[in-house]
């Protein structure tokens, strides 16, 4: 179980020339976002690895048995910290190997 990091509060204020009168004024537009999120992200991970030596005989050649073999199911509920009806699966598989 996890949570990623993200702002509690606050606003992001932006101030912007966007462009000039005949008389060389500038035109300055201001704006004001909030960055508060409607919601908590919390991803749930399972994850399971195996060493390449110790898998079946014939499934993986001698030059692969150095690494090991990985996969992981993760759920994520309220992704980008917005507020969602629904949740996010994946499913990740990975072989790594150190040389």
């Amino acid at each position: 179980l996890s949570q990623p990091l993200r702002i509690e509060s606050g606003d992001l204020s932006l101030r912007w020339v966007s462009g000039r009168t005949r008389y060389r004024e500038l035109n300055i537009e201001e704006a004001t976002l909030p960055l508060t999120p409607s919601a908590r992200q919390l991803d749930f991970e399972l994850a399971y690895a195996l060493p390449a030596s110790r898998a079946r005989r014939g499934f993986v050649s001698r030059s692969w048995r150095d690494g090991a073999f990985n996969i992981a199911a993760l759920a994520t509920l309220n992704p980008e910290h917005a507020r969602s009806n629904h949740t996010e699966f994946s499913l990740l598989f990975r072989y790594q190997r150190a040389f």
